[in-house]
């Protein structure tokens, strides 16, 4: 399994058909784009992997859920939510 690290301008129907991603992470919110527009972009490119945010807790997600499920419907998608004393480690 390769990790690809991309800008939301590379996503493109041939990036996903080159690279077949099996899951998208992606922080909720940057300086260039939030998850919404990325979720948009991801079902608009007929993306069929799972596609995860990276949060710290919010005080309700599941406003983010619902928003996400009424724009993509057909998109697999799901809040990671580390708490504070976590970190993420790759092996």
């Amino acid at each position: 399994m390769d990790t690809v690290f991309c800008g939301i301008n590379d996503l493109s129907t041939e990036f996903i058909t080159k690279h077949q991603p099996d899951v998208i992470l992606s922080p909720l919110v940057t300086s260039k784009f939030d998850v919404i527009e990325l979720a948009i972009k991801l079902d608009q490119l007929n993306y069929e992997g799972r596609f995860r945010a990276i949060t710290a807790p919010l005080p309700n997600p599941d406003i983010i859920l619902s928003e996400i499920r009424f724009e993509c419907p057909a998109l697999d998608f799901d809040l990671i939510v580390l708490q504070p004393d976590q970190s993420l480690r790759t092996v």
